[in-house]
């Protein structure tokens, strides 16, 4: 018996990453994690990252998901598989400085973590010029053993760089990337995305590194049109490694007097017609529902059968004439089918069928208004943020996205205002587009499904 509990502590040991083995703080992380290891979901994401990872969200409140991510865009293009719950950015950070917030990482119920880091180690030629490529590597590959120990699926970045690194820091960089490379390859439940020749132009150089143009406003952050590329190379990895889901409503039963499961009157728009016009809007809209353009756009509403017989869809076109200019479509929630304590998530699919280069964001937005402490208190779940200003340019060709708002535990208000669900159609220039809303459920969810 001696023996064979030896031979199970040897095995522990051997499977403990290198840094855990020497390390008593690592041996400390990789002992909580294994702590962690039942019940991870790849359906739940968080991040450890710099500034490209705090820009998951625009708000330190986390309420509002931003299309300057490539990873919110992945969550939406791939219909809604996982959500993403904390995340851990912070500007400036170097893969040293992120270590120290993996146990908060590991602290959530995520099962897949984001990794993407190391152009601030090369930029600040951390710790040495010669030395940061295999620094900052190190460093990655030390989080994602702690991830993995954990049963965290882990998804690295290949850094991408930015413009203006020397020729000395993109040498290091070529380093960091093929020491992730090689670590990958034969190590379960980690996967590498190389996103490079999507949002890095080709021809820059021999030793320079710059982004395509359009693609960042700054040189080192993407705007929403570059973290759409860098999804499109990212999407097929998440639809390898995490299922399919259940997320948006399928049937006409889903209204809120049969449980208040569903609480917006006609989610599906199954009654096609007599909605409100408002603002510049023109057209038909579903019944429930008001439909709104800004000054000078042109908002044209219609509907039309959806494919797959669930109702029907409403179909936009709209003509933005100045940047921040948006169509939009919102039903307000009746007061008797929102209770305080009720978990909240709104939902939709939109399919963008006639692009344009002027579009800045499909944006769904959550609102909830009321009394609190005495005092008005609203809050404003996003999924799909971005700025309207001239140059915030989104995606330029057609595409499918699912939007979901993360769920929302509405306050104990003495008194209730309003509970509105948005979808806003926004543009960053003078343009049209075209555009599909499949649907539009608030779903109220439940924090012990088992009862």
């Amino acid at each position: 018996m001696a023996r064979l509990i030896a031979f199970f502590l040897l095995l522990t040991f051997a499977a403990s990453p290198i840094a855990a083995q020497i390390d008593p703080s690592a041996r400390g992380l990789a002992v909580q994690a294994q702590a962690l290891a039942i019940g991870r979901d790849a359906r739940i994401a968080t991040v450890i990252a710099d500034s490209r990872g705090d820009a998951v969200y625009i708000d330190p409140a986390q309420y509002a998901l931003n299309m300057r991510s490539a990873l919110v865009w992945a969550k939406q293009l791939s219909g809604g598989r996982f959500s993403i719950g904390p995340t851990f950015g912070k500007s400036g950070d170097r893969t040293d400085q992120m270590m120290a917030r993996m146990p908060q990482a590991l602290a959530t119920r995520a099962g897949l973590l984001y990794i993407i880091a190391g152009v601030n180690d090369l930029a600040q030629n951390y710790p040495t010029a010669t030395t940061s490529g295999a620094t900052a590597a190190g460093n990655i590959i030390a989080m994602a053993e702690m991830g993995r120990l954990a049963g965290i699926k882990v998804i690295l970045e290949a850094e991408v760089g930015a413009n203006g690194l020397t020729a000395a820091q993109v040498s290091q960089m070529n380093e960091l990337n093929i020491r992730l490379a090689d670590y990958v390859e034969g190590t379960p439940n980690v996967y590498l995305n190389d996103a490079r020749s999507a949002v890095m132009n080709p021809t820059a150089g021999a030793t320079t590194v710059t982004f395509k143009p359009g693609f960042s406003l700054d040189g080192t952050h993407e705007v929403s049109r570059g973290s759409y590329y860098h999804a499109l190379t990212l999407l097929p990895l998440i639809n390898q490694i995490v299922p399919p889901r259940s997320v948006l409503t399928r049937t006409g039963t889903e209204l809120p007097g049969n449980g208040r499961w569903q609480l917006l009157a006609n989610p599906i728009f199954a009654t096609a017609t007599g909605g409100t016009l408002s603002g510049t809007a023109t057209g038909t809209v579903p019944s429930g529902w008001t439909a709104f353009g800004s000054a000078g756009t042109t908002a044209t509403f219609g509907t039309q059968a959806d494919p797959e017989g669930v109702g029907n869809n409403v179909t936009v076109t709209c003509q933005w004439v100045a940047a921040g200019d948006s169509c939009r479509l919102f039903q307000t929630v009746g007061s008797a089918n929102w209770l305080p304590g009720d978990i909240v998530q709104a939902v939709t699919q939109i399919q963008i069928t006639a692009a344009s280069p002027c579009l800045a964001a499909t944006r769904l937005e959550l609102v909830t208004v009321g009394t609190l402490n005495g005092s008005a208190t609203g809050f404003n779940y996003m999924d799909g943020y971005t700025a309207t200003t001239t140059g915030s340019l989104g995606a330029d060709q057609p595409y499918t996205a699912t939007l979901m708002t993360r769920p929302f535990t509405v306050p104990a208000y003495t008194a209730k205002s309003y509970m509105a669900a948005y979808v806003h159609l926004e543009g960053s220039c003078a343009g049209t587009a075209s555009f599909v809303i499949r649907q539009m459920p608030i779903r109220r969810r439940l924090s012990a499904p088992n009862g």
